[in-house]
Formats: C-alpha cells, sequence, structure tokens
C-alpha cells in the first residue's frame, strides 16, 4: 500500500529472522544474510493482514538490495582515533579531512545501519561523533573542519556553514538518542544542544530563515530544510531532558 494506508500494516513476521518496518509509504525487510538483488528479482508474500483484518497476497515489485554492512563498515573505517568520523578512511600516513556537516551525515547512516543489522559497533561510533563534535564546538556553537593525520587532527580556521552544521548535529543526536534511549548520555551532553541551537541562532533572522554564516549572507532552502528539522530534533531532545521551557521556545523556532 502506498500513503497513509501503509501505516495501517500491522508488519509481524512471526519466528522468521526477517525484520521488517514502515518508512512512510514503504515497508523494508531486513535479511539476516545477504539476499541477491537484481531488477527482476521479486518477494512473494502470503496472507499480510491489516490491523483490520484483511488480507493481502501477492508479489512485490522488482526490487535491489542495499548493502547495508559493507557501506557501514566504509564509515567505520573513516573513524579517526579521536571518535570523529573523517572524509575518508584513515589510512597509515594520508591526511585527515574531517567536516562535521557530513560526519554527521556519516552518523545518521550508522544509525540506520544499526537499525537494519542490529551491530551495536555502528551505535557506537555515531555516539563517538556526539562526543567528539559536542567537545570541539565553539562557544557561540559554531565548529570548524579539522585536519591532520590519522595520530591527530585540529581545527582549521574554516566552515562551509554554521547553520546546517549546528543543525546536523542536532539531528543526529535525536536520532542516536531515539536509537539508543540512552537518557544519561542526553543529560551527560545536553550543553551541546543548547550551544548547538546557539549556532544555528546565530545567523537567523527576523524572517526565520537562517544565513549560511556570518560572513556568508546566503539563505539557502537546503541549509534552512536541515535548519527546520534542527530546531525539531532540539526541541524533542530538551523535552525528554526535562527542560519543557526550551522545548517550547526550540519548537516556536521550527
Amino acid at each position: 500500500e502506498t500513503g497513509a494506508d501503509a501505516a495501517r500494516w500491522a508488519l509481524d513476521t512471526g519466528p522468521s529472522p526477517i525484520r521488517a518496518n514502515v518508512f512512510g509509504a514503504e515497508v523494508r525487510l531486513t535479511f539476516p544474510t545477504p539476499v541477491a538483488g537484481a531488477p527482476n528479482r521479486r518477494l512473494r508474500f502470503s496472507d499480510v493482514r491489516s490491523v483490520s483484518g484483511a488480507s493481502m497476497t501477492g508479489w512485490t515489485p522488482g526490487f535491489r538490495t542495499l548493502d547495508a554492512v559493507g557501506e557501514a563498515e566504509h564509515i567505520l573505517a573513516c573513524v579517526h582515533r579521536s571518535g570523529a568520523i573523517a572524509n575518508r578512511p584513515v589510512v597509515g600516513a594520508a591526511a585527515v579531512a574531517v567536516q562535521p556537516y557530513f560526519a554527521c551525515i556519516a552518523g545518521r547512516g550508522l544509525i540506520r545501519a544499526y537499525f537494519m543489522t542490529g551491530e551495536a559497533r555502528y551505535l557506537a561510533a555515531a555516539r563517538g561523533q556526539i562526543v567528539w563534535q559536542a567537545g570541539q564546538m565553539n562557544p557561540n556553537g559554531t565548529i570548524f573542519d579539522f585536519a591532520g593525520t590519522a595520530a591527530s587532527i585540529s581545527a582549521t580556521t574554516n566552515h562551509d556553514s554554521t547553520d546546517s552544521y549546528a543543525a546536523l548535529f542536532l539531528i543526529l543526536f535525536r536520532e542516536y538518542i531515539d536509537a539508543a534511549g540512552d537518557d544519561a548520555f542526553l543529560s551527560a551532553r545536553y550543553g551541546s544542544v543548547t550551544n548547538a541551537v546557539r549556532g544555528i541562532t546565530l545567523t537567523r533572522q527576523s524572517d526565520g530563515l537562517t544565513w549560511a554564516k556570518p560572513s556568508y549572507h546566503t539563505k539557502y532552502f537546503l541549509d534552512n530544510a536541515e535548519v527546520f528539522r534542527g530546531f525539531q530534533a532540539a526541541a524533542l531532545l530538551a523535552f525528554r531532558a526535562g527542560d519543557g521551557t526550551r522545548a517550547a521556545v526550540y519548537d516556536a523556532y521550527a
């Protein structure tokens, strides 16, 4: 089914090792072992019942499989000893570059891979990115790109944006808490949530939109879409941390 109807279907695979999840209008299946995918490969389903009791039997459309493990392991190879996720695998004496924006996106990918596979290392690496970034934020909530070697990295004086870097951190933090349910971690790192919000509001204008950074007065659509999600994440994190006052403020910002 598509649209709102998809959410009505109760996904119960019983004793089967196959895991099923609903993502909006999609039903995604996770298999315990790799399944070869091809454009003409289909799955047969039978007696799939909705909450109302209706039953479906038939064939899925053609599909390709996603090598979640391979992609996640590649991201793990990019994890620097500091906990930051670098732009490419950390190998030998090769130069290392960390752009927090892309590092947070990679961290989100690891969380999705954790949901698909149950592999705890993926969740731990996403947590490591949060810990690292929280510790490297400037007092105004911004963060610079980092560069160095496998042995050590240090801050540059550059960042592509300040609004999106902070927003992606908040989105990653919220998704980690949703996955891990680690309220003690949230309590210990809650200051980084309020600091990241400060990084977004640094360039927030009277119309509610943000400039990319203080030195670049352009309001990008993508940045502001991420800021919207970032404020939502901050509101949920604040509410979960018991800070109802800030939760209301952040929700109003969104």
